[in-house]
């Protein structure tokens, strides 16, 4: 991971919840899914959806419903989509490959780690209570949790306030353009990851980061030499 700051000067970890820490794209598909048969639509096609998962529940009901943000139908299909997603938040949702390690890597080598996320708190808060993890985060910050979401560095300041940290002590992990730009707003040293929710034409290398890795075992690697 090149360009990282001095690896002792590292104590905490943040991580995007979607897409980056935690695999939610089928539990948020079947939720869409129920949606389009509600209103006798076609399913749309996983694959494609899962791509946009990142951008948010918007970006889901305009793709899923073929309209445009100002549609005045999207405001409440989003909601009716929220609550079937709420009701089934962590059938199919975990870890993604390898993230697991390196929580538990976090825990042995006293580093904390915490979540950054633009889903909202009662969305949010639900699916960590009941995922596994080896140690608690050191802080949740939600879409809402501030009075503005990323790419806003409101929330990335809340979570150094929470974790008493300078932005240079911690790395963030995202897979999104959006959270580069949140984590460069603090001066906070960035990674792109992508193994997320990436578009085809998403230029994951533009993005500014601090490098670009495309699984876990590239942050394991890096934890060797805490």
């Amino acid at each position: 991971m090149q360009n990282i700051p001095v690896v002792s000067q590292i104590e905490c970890l943040l991580f995007d919840l979607d897409g980056t820490l935690i695999d939610t794209a089928d539990d948020l598909c079947n939720a869409m899914q129920v949606l389009l048969k509600r209103h006798n639509k076609p399913a749309v096609r996983e694959d494609t959806f899962r791509n946009v998962v990142s951008h948010g529940s918007y970006a889901m009901i305009c793709l899923a419903f073929d309209v445009e943000r100002d549609s005045p139908e999207v405001e409440p299909l989003r909601t009716e989509f929220l609550e079937i997603y709420r009701q089934q938040l962590s059938a199919y949702s975990k870890l993604f490959a390898g993230m697991g390690e390196v929580l538990e890597t976090c825990a042995k080598q006293g580093k904390r780690w915490g979540i950054i996320t633009n889903k909202p708190e009662h969305l949010t808060l639900p699916l960590l209570e009941r995922l596994s993890f080896p140690t608690p985060p050191a802080t949740v910050v939600c879409g809402d949790t501030t009075t503005k979401p990323k790419p806003s560095p409101l929330p990335m300041l809340k979570a150094l306030e929470d974790v008493g940290l300078d932005a240079r002590q911690c790395v963030y992990f995202g897979d999104a353009a959006r959270d580069i730009e949140a984590a460069a707003n603090v001066n906070m040293p960035s990674v792109a990851v992508t193994w997320g929710y990436i578009q085809p034409d998403d230029d994951v290398n533009g993005w500014g980061a601090d490098c670009v890795i495309d699984s876990a075992n590239a942050i394991l690697e890096w934890q060797k030499a805490f």
